[in-house]
């Protein structure tokens, strides 16, 4: 790769529903306009959907660009991008920096992923000439901050620790009080120090991105997660065989569900909506051929968003639920019901 000087790199990082995603998408649209940045999203689930849920310059779409070659983007599903020694990441790192050649790059961790260990390999010596890491940013709901199944998890914990930058997002949705209580907890947990910032709608400013980390990557433990990869995941045979597939994995105390379906099928808008919008689970985002078009949809906190896209190669959903909570209805029923064709 003809990189003449280390790619300015940011984290961008934090808990499910945080709206990371929506903080891309702004910056996406506020970058330089002479500048080609480079986006590696990494997903819990195995189907992936964030990837063409960041539009670049009105068109959505995973390891593409757009239509004038300032924005590329590339997803790494299924868990910690970090997992099998760091070769996921590695690999995909170095497709898209190779493809790229980007003035800026910015790695969007899963939200139940460990940003030590992507941290560990940004840092490792193969990386030290291509990568200058800097401003990692977390972004938290002050709402949840103050509850102790978030600031108690360790995941989560971890998220705050390692950010040379916290912000805050969903400022909209603060009542007198939450500033307090969200000052107060940070203190309890010793990050009062590190440098905070307050946003809503993912308004976060361009020029945060541009200082060194503080990061010491002598902190870092040894990888923890390692999963032997398939050559060809079952799903993906399931799909080429029956138009259609399911999948599902557990770690950390979260299961994923994730179900993708060809082209050919086509859904009812008005079923889908309704069916996102009545599940009670940490976390929906999907994509959807339906009958008033393309559509990606996104859940969190009980609140669906939902926006037209250009177009996708097929449908798929995942969702993201804690261990042991039963459905009280059957989701792939559900969304046999809302199929049109």
């Amino acid at each position: 790769m003809l990189i003449e000087k280390p790619i300015p790199t940011n984290i961008i990082t934090g808990f499910l529903g945080t709206g990371k995603t929506t903080v891309i998408q702004h910056l996406l649209r506020n970058k330089p306009k002479n500048e080609r940045w480079a986006i590696l999203v990494n997903e819990f689930g195995e189907i992936g959907v964030d990837g063409d849920l960041i539009e670049t310059n009105g068109n959505s779409s995973s390891e593409s660009t757009s239509d004038n070659q300032e924005i590329f983007i590339k997803e790494v599903p299924g868990g910690c991008m970090c997992c099998t020694a760091g070769l996921p990441m590695q690999i995909a790192l170095n497709q898209l920096i190779a493809k790229a050649i980007p003035d800026r790059l910015i790695i969007e961790p899963t939200g139940l992923g460990h940003p030590k260990e992507v941290l560990a390999e940004l840092c490792s010596a193969h990386n030290k000439d291509v990568i200058q890491l800097n401003t990692i940013i977390t972004l938290f709901d002050a709402h949840k901050l103050v509850q102790p199944k978030y600031h108690e998890h360790a995941i989560y914990k971890e998220q705050l620790e390692v950010a040379d930058l916290l912000v805050a997002n969903k400022s909209d949705l603060l009542s007198g009080g939450d500033m307090e209580r969200m000052q107060s907890q940070l203190l309890s947990m010793g990050l009062q120090e590190k440098s905070l910032e307050i946003i809503s709608f993912g308004q976060l400013q361009g020029d945060w991105l541009d200082k060194p980390s503080n990061f010491e990557d002598s902190l870092v433990p040894h990888h923890h997660h390692h999963r032997k990869e398939e050559s060809l995941p079952q799903w993906k045979i399931d799909l080429e065989t029956n138009g259609r597939a399911y999948t599902q994995q557990a770690r950390d105390g979260f299961i994923t569900e994730g179900w993708i379906f060809n082209s050919n099928h086509v859904f009812d808008f008005d079923k889908l909506f309704h069916l996102i919008s009545s599940l009670s689970v940490e976390r929906i985002k999907g994509i959807f051929i339906t009958n008033r078009g393309v559509f990606g949809f996104n859940q969190a906190d009980g609140i669906v968003s939902s926006q037209e896209l250009d177009e996708s190669a097929n449908s798929r959903v995942e969702l993201i639920r804690k261990e042991g909570l039963a459905f009280d209805k059957n989701v792939e029923a559900e969304l046999n019901f809302a199929l049109l064709t």
